[in-house]
């Protein structure tokens, strides 16, 4: 149904602009900060010292949809820590999105520099800022998309563009008298953007990728050796687009499973659970979570709901 409602306004205007997703969404997104805000620090490693990390995310939006939003994630993460200074973390992402015939793939190396309150812990917290930089592939199907029927010289294959970008963000960690954490970054994960065209004398075809604003925010509420409540925000804006939120709530309990539940002023309903399996070595961690966002929209066009599995691997290397 978009590529309809998409290919009638372009038949219509005949010189199209088209805002499809421009960035992926998550809703187990505590495992992606690094791609939201790429100064993150893991709460799996300030909290329990795991300072090396791998994961894989696959999400599928809106069910209903046929040219639904798809998307593939994997990222690779680790924290450098000297005795004395600065400490850092590295890593790297893969990314592959595609909203029907619009897709999307990426990689991205992430630096980013934590300065610690305390000299050489991180038992009072860190500021950090940190740097995506990538390259990333933009494709697009000219002839499904427009149907062939409109203008066979801009209609007859696939056309890509190849494009560099960065992000860029600011985080602060600090621990309170009570031993709870918060933390708090705002971010611009996509700095350069992307404006191309597919011209011919009296016709064109625009896309283009605009700069987002990120601000995301938590508060862990410890209650024991690895148990603990999480409250947490992401704030998202675009340029001439109402300001869009999640509030998200997480409790992991016993030491090995978690759940929670959260709302998007879409009017979408985040819910989630998962477990941890870490009996076999402390060094060693694997989490698998699964997210399902249930729309409560009353009127209009309902899209279907959002599946979401994430799977992470941690362990301690020093």
């Amino acid at each position: 149904m978009i590529r309809y409602i998409l290919i009638g306004l372009f038949s219509f205007l005949f010189t199209g602009f088209i805002l499809a997703q421009q960035l992926p969404l998550f809703t187990q997104y505590s495992e992606y900060q690094g791609l939201i805000n790429p100064a993150t620090i893991n709460y799996d490693y300030y909290q329990d010292g795991f300072d090396m990390s791998f994961g894989a995310s696959y999400r599928d939006q809106w069910v209903g949809a046929p040219d639904r939003p798809r998307t593939i994630a994997i990222r690779g993460e680790s924290v450098y820590t000297p005795r004395r200074g600065a400490s850092f973390v590295y890593g790297g992402y893969m990314l592959h999105d595609r909203v029907g015939v619009f897709g999307t793939t990426g990689l991205t190396g992430r630096v980013a520099s934590m300065l610690r309150f305390a000299g050489n812990s991180f038992d009072e917290g860190a500021i950090s800022v940190g740097l995506n930089f990538g390259v990333y592939q933009y494709r697009t199907d000219l002839s499904d998309f427009l149907n062939a029927r409109v203008d066979p010289a801009i209609a007859t294959a696939n056309a890509s563009t190849i494009y560099p970008d960065v992000g860029i963000g600011a985080s602060i960690y600090k621990l309170l008298p009570n031993d709870d954490f918060v933390s708090f970054g705002i971010s611009v994960p996509q700095v350069f953007g992307l404006n191309t065209s597919f011209r011919n004398e009296d016709r064109a075809f625009d896309v283009k990728r605009t700069q987002h604003y990120y601000a995301n925010a938590s508060y862990y509420y410890i209650m024991g050796d690895d148990i603990y409540m999480e409250l947490s925000g992401w704030v998202k804006k675009v340029n001439n687009v109402p300001v869009n939120y999640d509030i998200n709530f997480r409790y992991k309990f016993a030491g090995n499973m978690w759940f929670g539940v959260g709302y998007n002023n879409s009017k979408i309903i985040h819910t989630e659970a998962g477990i941890i399996i870490n009996n076999f070595n402390e060094d060693r961690r694997i989490k698998v979570g699964y997210a399902y966002n249930p729309s409560i929209e009353t009127y209009g066009i309902s899209f279907g709901g959002t599946h979401e599995v994430n799977i992470s691997y941690l362990l301690i290397t020093d």
